[in-house]
């Protein structure tokens, strides 16, 4: 199982220093599987999870529910610990996730 997690949160509507678009548009379009293939990529070979997370964590089908409106980005790390009901199960990819602040890769669990 691979999952990716996304960030929903209204820190997405910022637009960095000398940037013309949100950090929400840049994100948006990392995750368009029209223009990037690397999701299909992973879903051949994994069992791919989407989600995203603003005061609670959610899952997506198609990234659709991303408006970066959120209220907070919750503790994501929820996420980790929901860990515990894929406890029988092999992660040879944990999450890559994409936040206002930066994007987090977090290692393999195994």
């Amino acid at each position: 199982m691979f999952a990716i997690l996304a960030d929903n949160s209204q820190g997405l509507q910022i637009k960095d220093r000398g940037e013309t678009r949100s950090r929400g548009e840049v994100l948006r379009e990392l995750l368009n599987p029209q223009k990037q293939a690397w999701q299909m990529a992973l879903e051949e070979n994994f069992d791919l999870r989407r989600y995203f997370f603003d005061s609670r964590l959610q899952s997506s089908r198609d990234w659709s529910e991303l408006a970066f409106d959120g209220r907070g980005n919750g503790d994501w790390f929820q996420f980790a610990n929901g860990g515990e009901r894929y406890r029988n199960r092999p992660w040879p990819g944990f999450c890559c996730s994409l936040t206002a602040m930066r994007l987090i890769c977090m290692g393999c669990l195994i």
